[in-house]
């Protein structure tokens, strides 16, 4: 499932052009996280999981961590330039996060 519109046009080819009779693919009207309480239902009921195979597949790019990983540089250097501290001490950052691709990104800075 995918909002449609709602993605890039090379994510859509992504997901529309695996020619397997294994993998279905649809889209709906709304935004992502429309989908959320539908799904999990569908996945919690493990009869219908089972007879359908349901398994979930995400389209992440790389490109999305790549970019974010500048801020937590960023970020690392402004704390250090503004408390004092020298390059290589360690800081906390809070990271409110849905979907925990931002919290990826940390982690690749790290």
């Amino acid at each position: 499932f995918f909002p449609e519109g709602q993605i890039s046009d090379l994510q859509r080819r992504q997901m529309t052009t695996v020619s397997s009779a294994c993998a279905r693919v649809a889209t709906f009207e709304g935004g992502g996280d429309d989908m959320d309480v539908p799904l999990k239902r569908m996945a919690a009921d493990r009869v219908f999981a089972e007879r359908h195979g349901l398994c979930g597949i995400n389209s992440y790019n790389f490109g999305r961590p790549a970019a974010q990983i500048v801020h937590y540089f960023w970020s690392y250097f402004r704390a250090v330039d503004q408390s004092g501290l020298k390059v290589g001490d360690p800081i906390e950052i809070v990271v409110p996060s849905g979907a925990l691709g931002n919290l990826a990104a940390g982690f690749m800075a790290k």
